[in-house]
């Protein structure tokens, strides 16, 4: 970055530019947290729901898959009896919630 624009920063200094994706924003938590819940559309370029809604359940999925897939969930139970009705019951969501997807009835 140094040799073709003559400053190693120069991109973080071209985003100030346009107010867009700046470094400074990892430190601005109470700013993200409040740009978070204001949405104005399903599905637009910056305050999108659907993106919001995303998020989280990409966040939820992580937090949960990674201790089951660590083992843990699996010896916490005395019986499998627990663990096979929550599978059961998972998998049938997802057969439903495909099948709408399938059929168009989102």
């Amino acid at each position: 970055m140094r040799l073709t624009t003559g400053g190693a920063f120069a991109g973080f200094k071209a985003q100030k530019y346009w107010s867009v994706h700046s470094i400074a924003n990892l430190v601005a938590v109470p700013g993200f947290i409040a740009r978070f819940f204001q949405t104005t559309h399903w599905h637009e370029f910056k305050s999108s729901i659907l993106d919001r809604v995303l998020f989280i359940a990409g966040l939820s999925l992580a937090l949960g898959l990674l201790p089951a897939m660590s083992g843990h969930f699996l010896q916490n139970f005395q019986s499998k009896a627990p663990l096979w009705i929550a599978v059961f019951l998972l998998w049938t969501a997802q057969i439903l919630l495909l099948i709408r997807l399938i059929t168009l009835r989102e």
